[in-house]
């Protein structure tokens, strides 16, 4: 991903005397992570099976870096929007899963919801755009799928440090992509979390045997 600032690539930054936090607060993760930005893209290759060698391990986290990729606050899962031939890829940050985040406020520590599109599906190259900042209620986004092509379905994993912080389990969210999410619009909750008394009862023995 290109920066727009700088023109060059958002690539992973170490921490040093100069960046004691990386680049978790830079302002190209507050660009990132701010509605009406797009950022053009750029496919890189870490790891070609038809020319390196094979039966090996290789370290992806040391790969990507080196080649420049662009690190993002822990994507999990992506789909392609239905109707669009591959042309829109969907896909989420699940965020830091606590409500003591200092990035919480403008820098993605609640996750959110990105777009990538392609004129070409076989061109390395494209825009991305952020479709939904989380909070505190809509965080920890995780599971995706569509239901048509205009709606899809993102499953929170809140992680057991944030259900304590809201008092909440977990909740399954649906997106309408034609909503105006930046003036807010708010995906509608349809699956809610909760836990009965076995549950409750089970939790007590647990790591025991």
């Amino acid at each position: 991903m290109i920066s727009r600032r700088t023109g060059q690539p958002i690539a992973f930054q170490p921490i040093d005397a100069a960046h004691p936090s990386g680049n978790t607060f830079s302002d190209d993760t507050k660009d990132l992570h701010t509605y009406g930005l797009s950022f053009g893209t750029k496919w890189v290759t870490i790891h070609d099976t038809a020319t390196d060698p094979g039966g090996t391990g290789f370290d992806a986290n040391a790969l990507a870096k080196a080649a420049k990729a662009t690190p993002f606050k822990r994507p999990e899962n992506g789909q392609f929007r239905p109707g669009t031939g591959f042309r829109e890829f969907y896909f989420d940050e699940t965020g830091d899963t606590n409500a003591d985040s200092t990035a919480n406020n403008g820098f993605g520590g609640w996750g959110s919801v990105l777009k990538l599109s392609q004129a070409d599906p076989k061109a390395d190259s494209g825009t991305l755009s952020l479709v939904y900042n989380g909070d505190k209620a809509h965080t920890g986004l995780d599971n995706v799928t569509f239901l048509d092509a205009d709606h899809v379905a993102f499953v929170e994993d809140a992680g057991d440090t944030l259900h304590s912080q809201r008092g909440l389990l977990d909740s399954a969210y649906l997106f309408d992509l034609r909503a105006d999410f930046a003036h807010g619009a708010q995906p509608v909750r349809f699956i809610a979390e909760g836990r009965d008394p076995s549950a409750t009862l089970d939790a007590g023995f647990a790591g025991k045997t």
